[in-house]
């Protein structure tokens, strides 16, 4: 018959919290990178969408659009 040693019990929920603890950490740390990230690529979107209106306003083609067609005789 097995004994639970209150003293085993114990340095097993102690072990427990420590690495719970170690990964808390490391999830915080990448937070902190994601957030960093995110902002980055939040300064870029705003940069290119900027750089994007002024070109648009300067009258560059837009590459995307088709050149409208004049109207021809049918037949």
């Amino acid at each position: 018959m097995a004994t639970n040693d209150p003293d085993d019990e114990l340095e097993r929920c102690r072990r427990i919290i420590k690495e719970l603890e170690n990964q808390k950490e490391q999830l915080e740390e990448e937070n902190r990178y994601l957030r960093q990230a995110a902002g980055a690529f939040g300064q870029l979107a705003e940069r290119l969408n900027k750089s994007l209106r002024r070109e648009r306003r300067q009258g560059a083609p837009d590459r995307r659009a088709d050149p409208r067609r004049e109207p021809g005789p049918r037949g």
